[in-house]
């Protein structure tokens, strides 16, 4: 997903259970964090304060998002936790105003949150 705001980044996921932040300015990489699960899908909340992953299983999660800055900790935490399906999800998407949370899954589900 790329920076909702414009901001010179992007970030991506992988099936390593990596989370990524990317610098399209430097073409480098800025932020690598492990979540502990297997990923399929990510989305950068309108505010980009929080990122949600989806996971295989039916799983996903949501994590704080602070800037990567060195004089401060930036390492994101994950603040929420569903298992409310059983397929993959492959697909996460914010609502314009971040209040709502989208999560389709390969069961043709699209959950609302």
């Amino acid at each position: 997903d790329v920076s909702p705001s414009g901001q010179p980044y992007f970030v991506t996921v992988s099936a390593d259970c990596t989370l990524r932040r990317w610098s399209v300015t430097h073409h480098a990489l800025i932020q690598s964090v492990s979540v502990g699960l297997p990923c399929t899908a990510v989305a950068i909340s309108p505010d980009e304060t929080l990122v949600a992953i989806g996971h295989t299983a039916g799983r996903f999660t949501v994590w704080d998002w602070p800037d990567p800055q060195p004089t401060r900790d930036s390492t994101p935490r994950c603040v929420l936790k569903n298992t409310q399906r059983v397929e993959d999800i492959c697909h996460m998407k914010w609502s314009p105003d971040g209040r709502y949370l989208a999560a389709a899954c390969r069961d043709q589900v699209v959950d609302m949150y």
